[in-house]
């Protein structure tokens, strides 16, 4: 089997350089497969990169304004046709055996079609690792952040092709979001892989995206006054990602209730045929 790294940077300076070699590096150092033959393509957002990646990383310049599902979008096609695609930040530490691991549980399980390693760092997937979850082979779901590592993604090429195009609408916040409905729609089972661990350092050495942008955003919501949601309105970035996701799917409020319906529903019942109509968007492309 094949499977092409994505990686997205924005090689500004030579720290971020560095961070995106470090990733690079343990991403094909420490996969141990023997399935797999592995290649890196570094998707760069800076159009005057700083320094210069070694010949095994091809390295790609879009010159023009950063969109994190445009970009990975761009680095499927330029990878050209592969059985599996991991989709990444350039902030990234690969654990040992990381690809090992989740190797075996697709050999295991030929319906898993999208899969995230864990991140022992981050405060929402620790529990995966204590109590009555430790030592599991893999934990189903679809939940940001959760089981489903925005971060790090590894998708075969018939769920990309079932899902089609990432769309370029979210360009950043809310994108992972927008994945995960997509999935559930065409009841493409995802997992979280325990074992696998990749190590995602946040904001201590990621380029964040700064999209300085001039928007007329329509009113928000008055919900997003409570605690709980109190957190999309701290960017306007992430206030504009959010009303894109309510666009296309609906009322973030009852696209919940449908999660939910749809975790009983398919992840416990095993019953497909409800997922198209629970998840079909109303602002298509």
């Amino acid at each position: 089997m094949t499977l092409a790294a994505i990686i997205l940077t924005k090689t500004s300076n030579s720290e971020i350089l560095k961070t995106t070699l470090e990733c690079a590096e343990s991403l094909v150092k420490k996969a141990n497969t023997t399935t797999f033959d592995l290649s890196v393509i570094v998707v760069e957002s800076d159009p005057a990169p700083v320094g210069h990646y070694p010949s095994w990383i091809r390295h790609i310049v879009i010159n023009e304004p950063f969109n994190f599902h445009r970009f990975l979008n761009l680095g499927v096609k330029e990878a050209g046709h592969h059985d599996w695609y991991l989709l990444c930040n350039n902030d990234l530490l690969f654990d040992d055996n990381w690809l090992y691991e989740i190797e075996k549980v697709i050999l295991k399980n030929k319906d898993i079609h999208s899969l995230s390693p864990i991140s022992p760092t981050c405060r929402e997937q620790q529990h995966h690792l204590k109590g009555a979850l430790a030592g599991k082979d893999v934990v189903y779901g679809y939940t940001r952040r959760d089981q489903l590592s925005g971060w790090c993604l590894m998708i075969s090429t018939h769920a990309l092709a079932q899902i089609g195009p990432l769309d370029e609408r979210f360009q950043f916040y809310f994108a992972d979001d927008d994945y995960a409905l997509c999935l559930r729609r065409h009841n493409i089972i995802h997992v979280l892989v325990p074992n696998s661990r990749v190590f995602h350092l946040e904001d201590k050495k990621m380029s964040k995206p700064n999209h300085k942008r001039t928007r007329t955003l329509p009113e928000k919501p008055s919900y997003l006054c409570h605690a709980k949601l109190r957190w999309i309105t701290e960017s306007e970035d992430m206030l504009a990602g959010f009303i894109e996701f309510q666009k296309k799917w609906g009322d973030y409020r009852i696209v919940a209730i449908k999660r939910k319906l749809h975790d009983f529903l398919f992840l416990r019942l095993g019953i497909k045929a409800l997922s198209s109509a629970l998840f079909r968007p109303i602002d298509r492309l």
